[in-house]
């Protein structure tokens, strides 16, 4: 409140009560209240039926913003509602829809990633677009659909996203065009740590696998979805089964993208001849007994009473 001292005079006494009022017609739980004005106090200083109500208007009705979602627009991006609606808001939305997010799209858009409509055009949006152009290759008639994929772009840091680019070129050999095509099927890639994320994840496959540069690269190109999955929980398990059943992934005929791309039972169905330990959730120890069971012809035999 010391942001916005001018909450304190008679005028916003007056109209708090209407604010919260609506806050709670919205979805606002009665005990968040407190939590949602503190981060967005120049709330309490508007008029709910002059300010609010239009701004909400103008989000459901012509964005298209489901009202049973309205709520977590709200929570997420508190500061929206105090933003003017011609000066700012309406401004906003029609650079979304100028840069490719069809009007039809718009409120999906929102509900994900609030925080843009709360971003100045000239100092964050953009530059966000025009460095999605130039320095990362993606087609202006391509940037719509990659920020539909992944909204929160608008919101990454340029640094983070060029280590994650440099990372992908300089130590991985991916060339500038496979990495915008990288970014065109997953543009997540560029919000992850290079330390804590794609290195452990390139270096374990390069460890096990043995895959060559050339093969991890067109990999990578392929289905760059793989460095979203867990090295615990899916690379670790499926590759080192394999590994230890004899299987040299380093071939050209086996694709480490194919692997982890299918799903747990295609991988079983198709690999769980390779090792008894696939033929059930991989780490189970009831699947392992079952698969013994199964293979030796006796369950019964095998199970523990």
């Amino acid at each position: 409140f010391i942001a916005s001292p001018h909450v304190l005079s008679h005028h916003v006494s007056h109209n708090a009560g209407k604010v919260l009022d609506l806050l709670l017609e919205l979805g606002c739980p009665r005990d968040k209240l407190g939590r949602l004005v503190a981060k967005a106090p120049r709330l309490l200083g508007l008029n709910a039926q002059d300010n609010l109500r239009p701004t909400i208007s103008f989000l459901c009705d012509e964005m298209k913003v489901p009202r049973a979602k309205l709520w977590r627009v709200i929570q997420h991006s508190p500061h929206l509602l105090a933003r003017s609606l011609d000066k700012h808001l309406i401004p906003v939305c029609m650079f979304l829809e100028g840069v490719g997010i069809p009007r039809e799209r718009l409120g999906a858009f929102i509900v994900v990633y609030p925080q843009a409509l709360c971003k100045s055009i000239r100092h964050k949006l953009r530059p966000a677009i025009e460095y999605l152009v130039a320095a990362v290759g993606v087609p202006r008639e391509k940037v719509g659909a990659v920020l539909l994929k992944k909204p929160q772009l608008l919101g990454y840091a340029t640094e983070k996203m060029q280590r994650a680019i440099t990372f992908l070129g300089d130590e991985v050999g991916v060339s500038r065009d496979g990495v915008r095509d990288m970014v065109l099927r997953f543009p997540s890639v560029l919000g992850y740590s290079v330390d804590e994320n794609l290195r452990p994840t390139v270096s374990f496959i390069r460890q096990i696998a043995k895959v060559n540069a050339e093969q991890l690269a067109r990999d990578l190109v392929a289905f760059p979805q793989m460095l979203s999955y867990s090295l615990e929980r899916r690379l670790k398990p499926r590759l080192e089964h394999l590994c230890s059943c004899g299987v040299d992934l380093s071939q050209g005929r086996f694709s480490v993208a194919k692997i982890l791309r299918q799903t747990d039972s295609q991988f079983r169905e198709r690999h769980g001849n390779r090792s008894l330990l696939l033929a059930g959730p991989l780490g189970s120890r009831h699947a392992h007994v079952h698969a013994l069971a199964s293979h030796a012809g006796n369950a019964s035999a095998l199970v523990p009473a």
